[in-house]
């Protein structure tokens, strides 16, 4: 715990996806939540087949599955989604991408986790 999911299409200009992207969520995580560092763990997903929409354009996505236990409040999950969020919105503006970016934060529940 935290797990990060990042899922994005093909069209993402390589070498957004990094470490040193992971490294600034994962700061991010800390941060917000207080958990340790050395729990965050990362991984991508990139899909090769994808629509937005109806469009003809080949436009794009990011998306952050953020997995944290349960017991955080609501402020801090808000909070926790708008920051990593921003993050995600500046390294795609950064790229000259443009893409739906979204972040979802999920409980795990500390019953079924298991470590």
């Amino acid at each position: 715990m935290p797990h990060l999911t990042l899922e994005y299409t093909a069209d993402l200009p390589r070498g957004v996806v990094s470490r040193q992207l992971f490294a600034r969520l994962h700061h991010i995580v800390v941060e917000v939540t207080g958990a340790d560092i050395e729990n965050c763990k990362s991984r991508s997903i990139e899909h090769g087949n994808f629509l937005v929409g109806e469009s003809s354009d080949g436009a794009g996505f990011v998306h952050l599955e953020v997995r944290i236990l349960e017991g955080r409040t609501r402020d801090v999950k808000t909070e926790l989604g708008r920051r990593l969020l921003g993050a995600l919105r500046d390294t795609c503006d950064s790229a000259g991408w443009d893409a739906q970016v979204t972040v979802e934060v999920r409980d795990i529940s500390r019953d079924h986790y298991f470590k």
